[in-house]
């Protein structure tokens, strides 16, 4: 995968991006909403970057037990310029530029040629380099974070997505 990322955008993802402004403890987004986190680039403090997470709508539901089915997505961008995105949804559907369908949860990253249209599979040996081993949405976060080198400082307080 490296040698197929651009080494700006390499740059982009590597460089250590802390939380602007003082506050560094979020909720979680409910169902149906986004939240942005504005990062800057600690060696470079005019490089701007965004830290989304949004919850689907459709998560999860209440009956009589809790159905655990999230539809979840993070994503780092420089300005409006997507570097690593994932989607944590078991019925996704992905079509690669190359014409390959994915199904479920996949990772995005801005490679050569293809911009963030190209994806992996979660579980895939490039998902598993930005993702982890884990489809919990706290851990996928924590192993994202480490991968574009997000301030460690930033604390999200997650929900069950309901």
């Amino acid at each position: 995968m490296d040698a197929i990322i651009s080494d700006q955008v390499r740059q982009w993802i590597s460089c250590e991006k802390y939380v602007e402004g003082e506050r560094l403890h979020f909720d979680a987004p409910k169902p149906g909403c986004r939240i942005d986190v504005p990062l800057f680039d600690a060696q470079s403090p005019s490089d701007k970057f965004t830290l989304s997470l949004y919850e689907g709508a459709r998560s999860s539901r209440l009956l009589l037990s809790l159905d655990a089915s999230r539809k979840f997505t993070m994503q780092t961008r420089r300005s409006s310029h997507p570097l690593v995105r994932i989607d944590i949804d078991d019925n996704a559907r992905h079509t690669n530029p190359d014409g390959a369908i994915l199904c479920g949860s996949h990772v995005h990253v801005c490679v050569e040629k293809y911009g963030c249209a190209f994806a992996f599979p979660l579980a895939s040996d490039e998902g598993i380099i930005i993702a982890g081993t884990s489809e919990d949405v706290p851990e996928v976060f924590e192993s994202f974070r480490h991968y574009c080198n997000i301030d460690k400082e930033l604390a999200i307080k997650w929900s069950l997505g309901i």
